[in-house]
């Protein structure tokens, strides 16, 4: 099962666009986008989670490999 994920959101999430300025894409109030938003959060962390879990030996390594990961993301952002 993958996450479907509007290009809105993302943008959202990468700091691109504002609440105001993705609720108007989509034509929703910005406290819709807000609660989509919030709703999406633990959504995404979930299929990461298992996208995590499909790459490891087992399930005591998941954590592992996403603290190593996000170490990774955050040296090349840097």
């Amino acid at each position: 099962k993958r996450l479907q994920i509007s290009d809105v959101y993302l943008r959202y999430f990468c700091s691109q666009i504002t609440a105001e300025e993705g609720a108007g894409e989509l034509a929703i109030s910005s406290g819709a986008f807000r609660v989509a938003v919030h709703r999406l959060v633990p959504a995404i962390r979930d299929a990461f989670r298992d996208e995590v879990r499909s790459l490891v030996a087992s399930e005591a390594d998941v954590d592992d490999e996403i603290k190593y990961l996000v170490k990774i993301i955050a040296e090349s952002v840097t």
